[in-house]
């Protein structure tokens, strides 16, 4: 009730603040005028009017009546805009923008906008600039970007898992055009499914989440893809030592629909099928390779309606086959044959329509499928080589995965002057498969099977995003939810958004926010590395589901339009979490996954950031700083007594920068320095005698809790050179990278062995990622 009295006292101030005169309103699409693509995020901004376009591009904004008003617009990496316009009526306008050719050209007239309309906890990065960052392979990232920022800590080196403020990666609500996925990894985290020749905008929420979002508890990672050039064919070619890459879009029809496809596919198996075939004698190879696509088709049915069919498929796999030869203890020879591969991937697939209801209500329904598959076989056929009878036939296979059908309607409304009001329902059958093994020899069948689950999980939301007397921006809005497992168990949830933000001055700006969010599904991980092997299951009566609340602080200051200042505070509290019991896994004995694992564990996580900006000029990056603690408890754990998460890096300091040198050369870097990571070790050891033998029978190991022990600061370098030249056919890029260029031996893991020499046990660390030099080359034409 408390939160409706808010909602409610702070929108009737905005109702106070509204001009008494009649009004026109004034709406469209804003595009790029090169190819077409929607921008979202543009400013239109007429005196003390302001509304931005959403993420279709569509933005409308009430005008006074019979006046002349002048209309300007602006948007990041584009040239600003006036218009002057009349308004004797409602107008419909879609205004195309241009690319700006200059660093310096930045959104001035939206500089109080951005500082008023910005919300804490809220991160987006230029797809430009995150294709000049420094990576792994050469292999550019999404999400080992987001990891350069306040607040998100990456997990193992060279992986692109995300923990952010204290979370773990099921937490986040990882978004492909408004389908969730739930596994975003390939070689078990080193690169991300994410093409970023395919992608045209991203953005991370940390906190405050709007209430559209829900389903996670830390984090909301929302990936647009392109739409496909509407004027003119192009494409985009890269090989380098990851991976090799190509897409292509064209209009199908010019200005009215387009068609766009990548393709991307890993090359570590053209090395290492030849090397193992070698290795075994001829006889069988070898190998890992992934490989994925995006596509989507666009079409506009007149200025009112424009409908959206997307579908990106990728997939792991893990492979060994070969055969032996030999004589068998009857002494008849025999070949054996066998065949192992692990498979695993994601396919989403939706299809949207956007459709404008009237000048001032906006419309997108979206029907969306995905699924995520993990899935292992082993073949083993025993032949008499003589005769090829089957001696000896053995298989074992096993399958999980998650399924979800999703059915959504979202609503954007703008009744009055400086209001934008969401809202919307959406509906999402699940089909959990947290398992399911067989085992098949020549004569038996042995089977273990966890039967499939179904869920269902609905939610409706609405919320306004307002101004108040020109210097408060509110977004307060509330998000139900309901979850039913088998028509047996049904959770209900309501959870209140309030994001303030309160302008001092053009300068300064503080933020504050405050969101409820639950989670109705979870992940059982059994490494921490997070490879598909951890499981997905429903949340139940044993284990409810996860909860959280966080509180954030901020305040913002803009120096002279040449940088910007962020500092954030956070506490976020988490219920009902889960880990496996101590010495279980999924594999472990028998019995369901609910009785290997621990429930109802706490989470406290608090910090505050630093984030300093550079986005203009030949010389851009930004400088982000961490400091946080993030803590678990769990009754059956450590004896009752709370324990540093595994990824609680007390301090966490990262810099980028970009440096354009001239036209045809950029130099880009990055330095990173983090606290070690906890884990636990053994900090003693005693032998015991077996009482019949007299003899040292094993070691027992002592330890002083869960994760006590941290170890070494990790610190990195990278660097990054990119050679842009205009060819006969397009633009070519060819990139020279180096990672961890001091050659720095960060630890991947620890382990206890005996020195000879000493006749001492002593702690050793293994180092993987030395120095890593890599090259690729790009065609865009």
């Amino acid at each position: 009730m408390k939160y409706i009295i808010i909602i409610s006292f702070l929108n009737l101030l905005s109702i106070f603040d509204l001009f008494s005169q009649t009004t026109y309103n004034l709406s469209g699409v804003v595009s790029n005028n090169e190819n077409g693509e929607i921008i979202i995020g543009a400013y239109i901004i007429t005196g003390k009017n302001v509304t931005v376009s959403n993420t279709y591009g569509f933005y409308s904004i009430n005008l006074p009546a019979n006046d002349t008003v002048i209309v300007q617009i602006s948007a990041i990496g584009f040239k600003n805009q006036s218009l002057k316009l009349y308004m004797n009526e409602d107008k419909y306008l879609d205004i195309t923008m241009v690319n700006s050719a200059i660093i310096d050209e930045v959104i001035i007239n939206a500089d109080k906008e951005n500082m008023l309309n910005s919300t804490t906890d809220f991160v987006r990065i230029n797809v430009k600039d995150i294709k000049l960052i420094p990576a792994l392979g050469g292999e550019t990232d999404v999400l080992r970007t987001f990891q350069l920022m306040p607040g998100v800590q990456s997990g193992t080196e060279g992986t692109s898992g995300l923990y952010v403020r204290g979370g773990s990666p099921d937490q986040n609500l990882i978004l492909l055009d408004g389908v969730p996925l739930y596994y975003v990894n390939h070689i078990g985290g080193f690169v991300s499914v994410f093409d970023i020749n395919a992608i045209k905008d991203v953005k991370l929420i940390k906190g405050a989440f709007p209430a559209q979002y829900g389903g996670r508890l830390s984090s909301v990672l929302d990936v647009r893809l392109k739409d496909g050039n509407m004027k003119d064919t192009h494409g985009n070619f890269t090989i380098g030592l990851l991976s090799s890459k190509i897409s292509f879009e064209t209009p199908v029809k010019k200005d009215t629909s387009s068609f766009i496809i990548s393709a991307r596919r890993c090359n570590i198996d053209l090395i290492t099928r030849p090397l193992s075939w070698l290795d075994l004698d001829l006889s069988g190879n070898a190998g890992y390779t992934f490989w994925d696509i995006n596509a989507k088709f666009n079409q506009k049915f007149g200025k009112k309606d424009r409908v959206f069919f997307s579908i990106y498929s990728g997939r792991d796999r893990v492979f060994v086959n070969g055969h032996e030869t030999g004589i068998d203890t009857d002494n008849v020879p025999y070949k054996y044959n066998y065949d192992f591969n692990v498979k695993w991937g994601n396919l989403p697939i939706n299809f949207r329509w956007n459709h404008i209801v009237s000048p001032n209500l906006f419309s997108n329904m979206s029907l969306s499928y995905t699924r995520f598959f993990y899935d292992t076989d082993i073949q083993g056929v025993k032949k008499n080589d003589n005769s090829s009878e089957v001696m000896y036939e053995t298989s074992s296979a096993f399958n999980s995965g998650i399924t979800d059908f999703i059915v959504k309607q979202d609503f954007d409304w703008y009744p009055l002057k400086n209001h934008s009001i969401k809202y919307g329902a959406a509906g999402i059958y699940h089909i959990f498969n947290p398992g399911i093994s067989v085992f098949v020899n020549t004569n038996n069948l042995y089977p273990d099977t966890t039967e499939k689950v179904n869920a269902f999980e609905s939610y409706t939301y609405i919320k306004d995003n307002f101004k108040l007397f020109n210097i408060i921006n509110a977004d307060i809005g509330i998000h139900l939810s309901s979850y039913s497992l088998q028509d047996k168990q049904t959770f209900f949830s309501v959870q209140p958004r309030i994001g303030l933000n309160v302008l001092l001055n053009k300068n300064i700006a503080l933020k504050t926010s405050y969101v409820l969010m639950q989670q109705n599904v979870h992940l059982l991980s059994s490494s921490n590395v997070g490879f598909p092997t951890d499981l997905w299951v429903p949340a139940t009566t044993i284990a409810p589901p996860e909860k959280s609340k966080q509180v954030s602080f901020g305040i913002l200051y803009a120096f002279k339009n040449l940088f910007k200042i962020n500092i954030e505070a956070y506490y976020k509290d988490m219920q009902n979490l889960i880990d496996f019991k101590d010495g279980a896994s999924f594999y472990s004995g028998k019995g369901s996954w609910e009785e290997k694992t621990e429930t109802n564990g706490k989470g406290i996580s608090y910090g505050a950031e630093l984030l300093i900006k550079k986005e203009t000029g030949k010389l851009n990056g930004w400088i982000s700083y961490t400091i946080s603690k993030n803590e678990r408890l769990f009754e059956n754990l450590n004896n009752g007594q709370s324990f540093p998460y595994n990824y609680d890096r007390r301090h966490d300091f990262s810099l980028v920068f970009n440096y354009v040198i001239s036209k045809k050369l950029t130099l880009s870097g990055t330095f990173i320095y983090m606290s070690g990571k906890p884990v636990t070790l053994a900090t003693n050891s005693y032998g015991s005698i077996d009482p019949y033998q007299y003899t040292l029978s094993h070691t027992t190991h002592l330890y002083n809790g869960k994760n006590s022990y941290r170890l070494p600061s990790y610190n990195r370098a990278d660097i990054n050179l990119n050679f842009v030249k205009k060819v006969k056919r397009g633009i070519r890029t060819l990139s020279f990278s180096v990672y961890n260029v001091y050659n720095k031996q960060n630890p991947y893991f620890v382990f206890y062995k005996y020195d000879n020499s000493s006749n001492q046990t002593k702690l050793y660390q293994l180092s993987l990622f030395t120095i890593i030099p890599s090259i690729s080359y790009n065609l865009a034409f």
